[in-house]
């Protein structure tokens, strides 16, 4: 088996209106090639003019040259806000090949279309930006040496009012719709930054044995600490080579031991269905962060002697009760969440930057992430297995879509790949068919959950994320207080407020960044003025720093009011909430807590503090208080560890003297403690007590050991 990386330098033809056909685009295509190797180009083409045109829309013209480094968005080499369809071609170097010797082409991410052509002879199709797909190379299209690869690929524009954006027809969630990207829901210019393009990795292998179209590794499991493995595998086999051959699996555990099973099997046509069974004794678990360690098994295999997948999985098992609660491995876990859109250009999401939000957000307590109405790129994925945070994977359908048999029919087809796709992450916990659908909940959706539970028997699926659990108190309508009645439960997958970036990231992006400010500008980059100012109530005022600082303040106290109520009701209605949303894709003004730019928002840090395991929520319901007056206040203990706490206590001071103390109390694992006000209410502010400012402080200690505190300003005053 030999192996050829594809990335580099290719050249690329915009076709906005689609005109071309395979003959026209190579002959311009090759004008390319021939220009950049420096020879003389003849013109005077039909071609030639057509390119002539392109070069009004590109700014570049097919005939000099224009090469592209792929993997690539084409928004980012000269195509802005392009629609349409682009032309990609490279010259590949084909050796002499061996008698059973075939060749593939795996195209890992390609945005949105794509038709695949060799020597001007088509190879395959493929609709979906984000799975991987394989062509293979027929014998009739293959030369010696030299050959031309073109790729063409569409990622069209839905034209507005009648397609986009109630009647979509794309699969690409909020990569083509939504009010976190470019241009949000304007209708002329919501499809701005189309991210259409060769967004991952290219590759040519040529072999005499097979290469592994998909992987789904199975397993159930038995008393004694073991299980059963099951590997299904979908094979691309040399056409040229049928017969008896051998399939090798070995799975490496965690703790190094190695398992090594196969079998020999059959092939008589180009495709291999096999399925390999091996037992696992003492194994062990894949726990989220919080509850336990991330144990992954590494899975290796073998085509004969060629090696053709490796890749990591977990052992875990996963319940949702009727009321809501979640189990993972038997064990009870509240899902302290928040939505994600990592990247709006996929291919400019490194490796660095994945874990850099990853560990943000087990920084901030996260222990579970709403991959939020589209697919990012494979690594993100890998780093939640590596760092145990569970995933809520939904697919790319974001508010309504075409209703045509012929949609939906694509979307089963997508929504399987989907789940094939991502199925052996442990991370991966629950499937989402489709975000805020409205009626289609009933309709499209139906067919969606049919088809996932088809793929995928073992773990939650959810047929939609629907308005009825988005709870947007303080922003989208009333006040944020009213998360005191903890709205929307028993799983609550949105709530939030927009918060404006700090002044030094705002200056990277905005033009209008004093008074009186541009709010068409404002609103292209998803700035909502109008529940800013007349819900929220934002103060601007008197420049851009006061007014980033009074709309964090805001967002930052909604999301630690509503965390600590909803996180109040633990056991008691409540197993789980999301904070939309965590990091913004683009540069822009959202409900995100870290900004583009990687700055974390004062929300950022509330949610941190509200997210922590261990809990100690205040309800500090008066901060202003004559002498002699009563406390009031009421204390949580939540505690979403499995560690348990004895001996502990809490005291309640003013300015350093102990009024309350509450002793001889154990924190159970996995338990909500409430101390209401009558642990308070029979305590007076002493008589003595200075007027004017004073520090109410509460900590928590377990025996000796101070577990959390928290500090709360306070103003004593003379009743007259």
């Amino acid at each position: 088996m030999k192996t050829v990386n594809l990335n580099g330098q290719w050249q690329f033809l915009p076709d906005p209106d689609s005109e071309f056909n395979i003959k026209s685009a190579t002959e311009v295509l090759m004008k390319g090639f021939i220009s950049a190797s420096g020879v003389s180009v003849v013109s005077g083409s039909s071609a030639e003019e057509k390119v002539s045109a392109v070069s009004e829309v590109s700014g570049r013209t097919g005939s000099e040259g224009s090469f592209a480094e792929i993997p690539s968005n084409w928004e980012l080499h000269g195509l802005k806000n392009f629609n349409g369809t682009v032309w990609y071609a490279r010259e590949v170097e084909i050796p002499p090949l061996q008698d059973n010797e075939e060749v593939f082409f795996i195209f890992n991410g390609v945005d949105y279309i794509s038709d695949l052509f060799l020597n001007g002879v088509k190879l395959g199709s493929n609709e979906g930006y984000f799975a991987p797909f394989i062509h293979r190379a027929v014998s009739g299209a293959l030369r010696v040496g030299k050959n031309l690869l073109v790729l063409r690929v569409n990622s069209p524009f839905e034209e507005p009012g009648t397609v986009w954006p109630l009647r979509k027809k794309t699969i690409k969630g909020v990569l083509n719709h939504h009010d976190c990207r470019p241009g949000g829901w304007d209708l002329e210019r919501g499809q701005d930054c189309n991210t259409g393009g060769i967004w991952n990795s290219v590759k040519m292998v040529i072999t005499s044995g097979a290469i592994a179209e998909n992987v789904k590794i199975t397993y159930e499991f038995l008393s004694g600490g073991a299980a059963n493995v099951i590997v299904f595998a979908t094979l691309l086999k040399s056409q040229n080579n049928l017969g008896f051959e051998n399939v090798r699996a070995e799975i490496t555990a965690p703790d190094k031991r190695k398992f090594i099973f196969g079998n020999t099997v059959r092939s008589e046509s180009g495709v291999v269905e096999v399925s390999l069974c091996a037992l696992l004794e003492g194994i062990e678990l894949w726990y989220p962060w919080d509850v336990g360690e991330q144990k992954l098994y590494e899975l290796t295999l073998f085509w004969e002697q060629d090696e053709i997948y490796r890749g990591k999985f977990g052992l875990r098992s996963l319940e949702l009760e009727s009321d809501g609660r979640f189990f993972i491995n038997d064990k009870e876990l509240f899902l302290r969440g928040t939505n994600i859109i990592p990247e709006q250009l996929l291919s400019t999401l490194s490796r660095e930057r994945i874990a850099k939000m990853v560990q943000m957000m087990r920084e901030a307590h996260i222990n579970s992430v709403r991959v939020h109405a589209h697919v990012t790129r494979p690594e993100f994925y890998e780093a939640c297995d590596e760092a145990g945070i569970l995933v809520w994977q939904d697919f790319p359908l974001q508010w309504t879509h075409d209703d045509s048999p012929e949609f939906k029919d694509n979307a089963v087809r997508q929504i399987k790949k989907m789940v094939r796709h991502l199925y052996n992450h442990p991370s991966v916990a629950v499937w989402c068919c489709h975000n805020e659908p409205g009626e289609q909940v009933e309709t499209l959706d139906v067919a969606l959950e049919k088809a996932v539970r088809s793929e995928d028997h073992y773990r939650i699926v959810r047929r939609a994320s629907n308005y009825e659990e988005h709870a947007y108190d303080g922003w989208y309508w009333g006040d944020y207080r009213h998360y005191a009645g903890a709205p929307m439960g028993p799983l609550v997958t949105e709530f939030g407020a927009q918060a404006l970036p700090g002044v030094d990231s705002l200056q990277g992006f905005l033009l209008s960044i004093a008074p009186p400010y541009d709010w068409d500008e404002w609103r292209y980059h998803n700035f909502q003025p109008d529940q800013t100012f007349n819900i929220a109530r934002v103060d601007k005022g008197a420049n851009l720093k006061e007014f980033s600082e009074n709309s964090q303040k805001y967002q930052a106290d909604l999301l630690s009011f509503a965390v600590h109520n909803y996180r109040r009701r633990k056991g008691r209605g409540i197993t789980g909430v999301f904070q939309f949303m965590f990091i913004d894709c683009w540069q822009a003004i959202t409900w995100s807590v870290i900004d583009y730019f990687g700055v974390p928002k004062l929300g950022y840090h509330a949610l941190q503090q509200a997210y922590d395991p261990l809990l100690l929520s205040v309800f500090y319901r008066q901060n202003r208080y004559f002498r002699r007056s009563m406390l009031n206040f009421e204390i949580w203990v939540i505690n979403d560890l499995y560690e348990s706490f004895s001996e502990c206590r809490i005291e309640l001071l003013l300015n350093d003297t102990v009024l309350v103390e509450i002793k001889d109390f154990d924190v159970e694992e996995n338990s909500n403690l409430h101390f209401g006000q009558d642990y308070f209410n029979k305590t007076e502010i002493p008589l003595n007590t200075p007027l004017g400012a004073a520090t109410f402080e509460v900590h928590l200690y377990s025996k000796d050991q101070l577990l959390r505190h928290q500090t709360f300003p306070a103003e004593i005053v003379e009743l007259e």
